[in-house]
């Protein structure tokens, strides 16, 4: 249980470290400062982890993945739009 709780506590920062940028990226239209380079390695990270996480059937992994894939994705997608 105890890792299980640190778990979900590294998840829970690991996603809450990104909606401070796609708030902002979302209401400013303003993404010249992201670096696209950093979001691919970022959504291949997710990728693995994530799929690491339904390996292991770990669901603090998957579910913190999957929010964090979706948020990176977001964000890369703000690029393109307000590039």
């Amino acid at each position: 249980m105890k890792l299980t709780f640190h778990g979900i506590i590294a998840g829970v920062f690991s996603t809450g470290a990104l909606l401070p940028q796609v708030m902002k990226s979302f209401s400013s239209g303003e993404t010249k400062d992201l670096s696209v380079s950093m979001l691919i390695l970022m959504i291949s990270g997710g990728i693995l982890w994530f799929s690491y996480g339904i390996r292991k059937k770990d669901k603090p992994i998957i579910i913190a993945n999957a929010v964090i894939l979706g948020l990176v994705v977001s964000l890369l997608l703000l690029k393109v739009k307000y590039g």
